[in-house]
């Protein structure tokens, strides 16, 4: 089987508004958004990974983070949300599909 990318679906981005009026940024992953990917794990509590895994889990494999942004926007697709601290892009939260 061929891995194919598709097109970017550059409409499903959108910037929604928090409660307290912070814009986050809702769009599909790239392929480039592996630290960024990296990065969210890192910040999330051992009790967020467990539940997230079903196990502890210490440290994020990189076939799991290349999974996460490896997607061909067809068959497989992940949302990212990310807001700006300070001019740098953090993700908040992150779903696949």
């Amino acid at each position: 089987m061929t891995y194919m990318i598709h097109r970017y679906p550059a409409e499903l981005i959108d910037i929604v508004h928090a409660p307290d009026g912070m814009r986050i940024l809702l769009r599909p992953v790239l392929p480039q958004d592996a630290e960024l990917i990296r990065a969210f794990f890192q910040g999330l509590s051992p009790q967020s990974r467990r539940n997230r895994f079903f196990r502890a889990v210490g440290e994020l494999p990189a076939s799991l983070i290349r999974a996460f942004t490896s997607v061909d926007y067809h068959d497989h697709l992940a949302l990212l949300a990310s807001v700006l601290i300070e001019g740098e892009e953090v993700a908040i939260g992150k779903r696949a599909t």
